[in-house]
Formats: structure tokens, C-alpha cells, sequence
């Protein structure tokens, strides 16, 4: 089993600064306060192979505070693509954000659509839930809703050997699952989405963010 990484795509500049500097300046770039940790949410690599259709990026500041999510999609095209995004917790401790989508993921789903977070970040202690939920939204409504819950366990080799244990294929289930949902909905005659090309720049910096009404807080 391999350390944890976001996909097995060439790092470039990840390689060069490592994982935190690499979101360290797309922090600076977009002018927003970093300095401090800086927690990846993804899938690890086992047995060599790892895919993460979504890795979750939650970067603070100096004292401690939130700062940014940076949430970074890949499909399966090999293609990725990043969304940086301002956070500020509301009163219940949620983070809750929205954005257009501007990559290509499932050649089932129009580009003409938004993505709405929901996020409990981590706190940094054993025990503590973390959440992610996603609704994706044309001008209808809903079109896919997917939301993942955790809890943090301490980093320890029996740990590791417990997961593994339990999960021994996830990465390779993942893909099998997106390639037999694909089929399922190919079967059912849904028409195919032209892929456009991936977006010039590898992140988008979200400013304006506009969370609608039924995503607010005190909203499910």
C-alpha cells in the first residue's frame, strides 16, 4: 500500500513544490490567506492503482481557520481540473458553496449545470465526523445528489491493515462502478455529451459565490 495521493497522473508541478505547496499557490495566486495545514481528502493508492473522481482540499490559515476548499476532478479521460473556492463556515459549522461547472465529467451530463457543496471539515481529532455532500443542478432542479460521511481514526499501521482489509479493491471498485453505471444508462438510450476541451487554466478561482436559498443554512 502506497502513501495517500490524488491520482496516478503525471504531478508536474506537485513533484517540484509537493502537494502543500501546490495548493499553497493557488492560494496566493487567488489571493487568498493560507499559511497553514493544509488536509487532502482522497482515495489512497493500493496495489499500485488509484482513481479519484473527486479529491477534497481544505486549507487553512495561520491560526487555524478555514480558509479555502479546493475541490479537483478527475474523469475518466485523464483529464483533471480544479475548483478554488473561499470558505466561511456558518453557525452550524457547515461550509456551503456553489460554482458553474466548467469541466467535463460524465459524457451523460449537459456542461450547462452547478455544483452545490455541503462540507463538514475536518477538526483535526480522532473521532470527529467529517461530511461532503455534492447536489448538481441544471435550470429544472436536482439532476445528481452524492454525499460521502466519514470519521477520523488515528493513522497507525493496524489501522491501515483494517481498511485494507475491509476495502482491498476500492480503488479499482470505484472505477468499475462509474464504467457500469455508464453502461446501465447507455443501455436506457441516453444520448451522449460531445466533449469539449478541458479548461485553459487547471483551476478555477471561484469569487462570487451565490448559494441559493434551499442550500442556506437551516435548508437540507
Amino acid at each position: 500500500m502506497h502513501p495517500p495521493h490524488p491520482d496516478p497522473l503525471p504531478g508536474g508541478e506537485r513533484e517540484i513544490r509537493g502537494l502543500k505547496g501546490w495548493a499553497e499557490r493557488q492560494l496566493a495566486e487567488a489571493g487568498i490567506e493560507g499559511g497553514g495545514p493544509v488536509r487532502l481528502l482522497c482515495f489512497p493508492r493500493v496495489l499500485g492503482f488509484v482513481f479519484n473522481p473527486l479529491c477534497v482540499w481544505f486549507c487553512h490559515r495561520r491560526d487555524g481557520t478555514l480558509a479555502a476548499v479546493i475541490h479537483e476532478v478527475t474523469n475518466t479521460f485523464g483529464q483533471r481540473h480544479a475548483y478554488l473556492i473561499p470558505a466561511a463556515p456558518g453557525a452550524d459549522g457547515l461550509v456551503r458553496q456553489s460554482c458553474d461547472k466548467r469541466f467535463y465529467v460524465s459524457p451523460f451530463m449537459d456542461m450547462e449545470t452547478a455544483y452545490h457543496f455541503r462540507i463538514r471539515p475536518p477538526m483535526g481529532e480522532a473521532g470527529e465526523p467529517l461530511a461532503v455532500s455534492i447536489r448538481q443542478t441544471d435550470v429544472a432542479g436536482p439532476v445528481l445528489h452524492a454525499s460521502l460521511t466519514l470519521r477520523r481514526v488515528e493513522l497507525t499501521d493496524g489501522a491501515i491493515l483494517r481498511a485494507w482489509a475491509r476495502h482491498p479493491l476500492m480503488t479499482a471498485k470505484v472505477v468499475a462502478g462509474i464504467h457500469w453505471e455508464a453502461l446501465q444508462l447507455w443501455r436506457k438510450g441516453l444520448a451522449i455529451r460531445p466533449r469539449p476541451p478541458a479548461p485553459v487554466h487547471p483551476v478555477t478561482v471561484v469569487k462570487n459565490i451565490v448559494v441559493p436559498d434551499r442550500f442556506r443554512e437551516g435548508h437540507s
